[in-house]
């Protein structure tokens, strides 16, 4: 099963929280103007109902009112009909004036019974709002009617200030992602050529650090040759500097494998315990110069695995190479191997110097170094416990460190078992 790269489910991650802020954004939006639509409806329906009240005090008002209604065709009657319906408009405007509705409008008084067909507004308009003037003229059917043909600027200028700001909210926020995933692009272009041309440079110096090696282990045990003195020196540092080129290398080769998301495909159907077993004849020669030990026992009944052998190699020899680098006296490291559930546990036990606390927390760290106090023969570059976990991660296992100063150190690690 290939392991998702957590870059693109960061990314779609964004992706889709983007789109639910500006379904969000949107629907805030839409919403305002719903609440603002309702206040402005209230807001007109208390104006005319005041201005109605008002209108029912005038009793002159209401009568010539009537009048105008029942006798259009007098000329008479028209005359009176603009000087009322002025005091009408004057009414309306002051009492929407009390509601902050500035906005121009239009109104009409409408005798049902008789206009039903004249009236000059869409009944069926939501811009048209009516209040009825029945018990004020003392006549059935007549409404007062005003209608807001500019009501949907007033509503969206209402909302304007959110509606600019959610709009350039969600511009930005657009932007920056784009620009976000453009810069990410380019730089993970960059690096997998870096990582590229790194893999390359560092397999070029593989084969002629393996013909050095060749060639000075050719001179230093053949029979046909009788070295000096200073020659043999000569090759012992030739030798020694060799590996100190190689494990370097090494340590390139693993940095470009931290820096790689897709080196799961490779996996095939190994035993962990032939993986310990050699990680353990490695490293028995140089533990024997500490005069060390060096112990493996296997509990577990399932030991097949999914992987990468080589990897896990690597990983549990730079556990078992650590443990002889961090320690003072005489060094003895214990591993165990059993069963959990569906798992496979690989303890490694050292009685080495131990780390504290405050250093446990970033011991995974690429880059990262243990202080090492008065041990001053160290060398590295920080990144082998950070490869180990990136394979026990790329294996879907879990790595657990436990150590205290002074008290050695107990990794505990967990691999899926292959049934």
């Amino acid at each position: 099963m290939k392991k998702i790269n957590k870059h693109i489910i960061l990314f779609f991650s964004s992706f889709v929280f983007l789109l639910l802020l500006l379904f969000i954004q949107v629907n805030t939006l839409i919403e305002t103007a719903e609440t603002e639509k309702r206040h402005f409806a209230q807001s007109v329906k208390l104006s005319l109902n005041l201005a109605a009240e008002q209108i029912s005090k005038d009793r002159q008002m209401c009568s010539n009112v009537k009048s105008c209604l029942l006798n259009k065709e007098s000329k008479h009657v028209i005359e009176l009909q603009k000087k009322e319906w002025a005091k009408v408009d004057s009414i309306i405007k002051r009492n929407l004036d009390l509601y902050n509705i500035d906005l121009a409008y239009k109104f009409e008084i409408i005798n049902n019974n008789f206009d039903i067909h004249k009236s000059k507004f869409d009944t069926s308009s939501e811009i048209c709002f009516a209040e009825s003037l029945d018990i004020d003229l003392q006549q059935a059917g007549v409404d007062l009617r005003v209608r807001f043909p500019e009501k949907r600027k007033f509503i969206i200028k209402r909302i304007s200030t959110m509606f600019v700001s959610s709009i350039l909210l969600i511009i930005l926020l657009t932007a920056s992602f784009i620009t976000t995933l453009k810069l990410y692009l380019k730089e993970k272009n960059i690096a997998e050529k870096t990582r590229d041309f790194v893999n390359n440079m560092t397999h070029e110096f593989k084969t002629p650090i393996a013909n050095i090696g060749f060639a000075n282990h050719r001179i230093q045990n053949s029979k046909d040759i009788v070295l000096p003195e200073k020659l043999v020196k000569y090759t012992e540092i030739i030798e020694k500097e060799k590996s100190k080129l190689q494990n370097q290398v090494n340590e390139i080769l693993n940095v470009a494998y931290v820096e790689d998301y897709s080196n799961g495909n490779n996996f095939e159907k190994i035993d962990i315990q032939n993986i310990i077993n050699e990680a353990v004849e490695s490293i028995k020669p140089i533990i024997a110069e500490k005069n060390g030990t060096i112990q493996y026992q296997n509990q577990a009944d399932l030991t097949a695995i999914e992987g990468n052998s080589l990897h896990l190699l690597n990983s549990i020899t730079n556990i078992l190479d650590n443990a002889y680098k961090y320690s003072n006296g005489k060094l003895k490291i214990d591993i165990k191997t059993y069963n959990k559930g569906q798992n496979i546990i690989v303890e490694i036990e050292d009685n080495g110097i131990g780390i504290c606390s405050e250093d446990q927390k970033f011991i995974f760290d690429k880059y990262y170094r243990v202080p090492t106090g008065n041990i001053h023969n160290i060398k590295g570059f920080g990144i082998g416990l950070t490869y180990v976990k990136a394979v026990i991660n790329q294996h879907f296992g879990k790595i657990e460190l436990k150590s205290s100063e002074g008290n050695g150190c107990n990794f505990k690690i967990s691999l899926p078992v292959n049934t």
